[in-house]
């Protein structure tokens, strides 16, 4: 077991470093990493911004969702929103990340439009990046539990 966790976490420092940066040189000769993936710097200004958030999993199966629209946020909301978006770079993210491998967790599916861009992005509780727990946990608070759909028996007649 330790053994398949060290891998697992061995896997995600290998996948991590190979996020989207590039290597240039500096004056000196010296090795200096540059993010080149613009983020959406948003200004509090800005046009509309639309989120739909899916959590769903955990013991119980539970799914809550959130479809946030910035027009209908107070303004500091609306500010706290694009800033966690930016922080996150989210933009920058992979559609998918590995599965973790934990089993009752739970995984979250984020859509971000923003000045008419669309990205998507699917992730579980063990592959989160750092930066974008923030922005998870600020959806999730806002989040409302969806009822599942019941199956009606089937009637023989």
């Amino acid at each position: 077991m330790r053994k398949l966790l060290s891998l697992l976490l061995l896997g995600g420092l290998v996948w991590s470093l190979s996020l989207p940066a590039h290597a240039a040189t500096s004056g000196t000769g010296e090795s200096v990493v540059r993010d080149a993936s613009p983020s959406i710097a948003v200004p509090d200004t800005a046009a509309r911004i639309k989120v739909r958030f899916a959590k769903s999993g955990g013991i119980a199966g539970f799914r809550f969702e959130a479809r946030i629209d910035s027009n209908d946020l107070s303004a500091d909301d609306a500010r706290q929103l694009r800033k966690l978006i930016d922080s996150s770079r989210f933009f920058e993210l992979p559609a998918t990340f590995p599965h973790s491998g934990i089993c009752d967790g739970f995984g979250y599916t984020i859509t971000v439009e923003v000045n008419g861009r669309c990205h998507t992005v699917t992730v579980d509780d063990g592959s989160v990046p750092d930066r974008l727990s923030p922005l998870i946990e600020w959806l999730s608070k806002r989040a409302e539990l969806r009822q599942p759909r019941r199956l009606e028996p089937h009637q023989h007649g």
